[in-house]
């Protein structure tokens, strides 16, 4: 157990039955504990979340902090209602309040943040631009951010949305008048001083960078199909599926087609998960993983990010993925903890689809 985690923290560590901090959440607390601006980077399954926000409630318990203390910023707001549960299981025994912030939260929740305003917020760089633009009453609360924790950054590197969010991150920084401390959980990139910059912007703060050096094992097959129809591609599906398994799509369309496809097949217990369908209906499938009640759930992207959704057993990916980095956080879904061997198979359409795969 750190030496430095004030003891309400270590009674938590027990319910959870941890019996220590992992190696990257060990690294990265004093870091995070000395206020240094903080890049850390570790593959999927290895408790980035806690890494950063652990060090953080041991300051906020024993400090006098005003809502909104920490600003937790993800680019999926399909990983926002988990991510608010994961942090809200340490936060609320702690006396701490957690909100979130996003399209699809009920009016009346949104309402209630005026009333009981969060220690600390969930968001989208979307949902931080509407606040700080339109949320006239709401807006003065963010003049008490200390921390920014910024999740999955290496989604954000390279786009519009990373433009936007930097430019957020210097509005928020002029408006609170603070240099506040910014975190950035990161998996493995190749160039991290450029991510880091991205990230740190112009704040005067020391910074460092934490590196999980080392690769996971993990298990891989790859599949062709011989005729290439989508009756074909189904029947492949059946005989690949170990219970609980994610096959990851790269389009709606084909998550819809597969899913019918099954359906015909007789296959019960199999959902569809993707950005069209409803939040209620998200919810549904999140917890059918969680409890270990669907043989399979057909998803795009939404589920690609680290979403706590139980053991999955396999991973199937019908067509290669778009990139290495979107293989390796697929393939990550299962065997999702520090121990675990990620198990998958790509199934192909066409001889291009092996080439690409290999």
């Amino acid at each position: 157990m750190h030496q430095n985690l004030d003891s309400r923290i270590q009674t938590l560590l027990k319910q959870k039955n941890w019996p220590t901090l992992t190696k990257i959440q060990e690294m990265s607390f004093p870091s995070i504990s000395n206020g240094n601006n903080t890049l850390i980077i570790a593959p999927t399954g290895y408790g980035k979340t806690e890494a950063a926000a652990l060090p953080l409630f041991n300051q906020m318990i024993n400090e006098d902090v005003k809502p909104v203390a920490v600003l937790y910023i993800t680019p999926l707001k399909a990983l926002i209602n988990d991510l608010s549960l994961r942090i809200d299981w340490w936060a609320s025994k702690l006396g701490l309040i957690v909100n979130r912030k996003h399209g699809e939260v009920p009016q009346k929740e949104k309402n209630l943040r005026l009333k009981h305003a969060p220690h600390i917020l969930v968001t989208t760089p979307e949902g931080l631009e509407i606040d700080l633009d339109w949320a006239s009453k709401f807006r003065d609360f963010y003049k008490n951010v200390r921390w920014v924790i910024v999740d999955e950054v290496h989604e954000l590197i390279n786009s519009k949305r990373g433009s936007q969010l930097a430019i957020l991150l210097e509005r928020l920084k002029y408006f609170t008048g603070r240099d506040f401390q910014r975190i950035g959980l990161s998996a493995t990139v190749s160039n991290e001083n450029l991510v880091a910059d991205f990230l740190f912007g112009s704040s005067d703060r020391k910074r460092s960078i934490i590196k999980l050096e080392g690769k996971r094992d993990f298990q891989i097959k790859v599949k062709k199909i011989d005729n290439g129809s989508w009756e074909d591609a189904a029947s492949s599906l059946i005989s690949s599926i170990e219970p609980p398994s994610l096959i990851f799509t790269n389009s709606r369309f084909s998550t819809e087609r597969l899913h019918e496809e099954l359906e015909k097949l007789g296959q019960k217990d199999v959902f569809v998960h993707h950005s069209s369908i409803s939040r209620d209906l998200k919810d549904m499938v999140e917890e059918k993983l969680r409890k270990n009640q669907s043989n399979a759930v057909i998803c795009t992207k939404t589920l690609e990010l680290g979403i706590h959704i139980g053991e999955i057993k396999k991973v199937i990916m019908f067509r290669p993925p778009p990139s290495v980095s979107s293989f390796l956080q697929r393939l990550g879904r299962s065997g999702h903890s520090v121990s675990g061997t990620p198990n998958g198979e790509i199934i192909s359409m066409f001889d291009f689809d092996v080439l690409e795969s290999l």
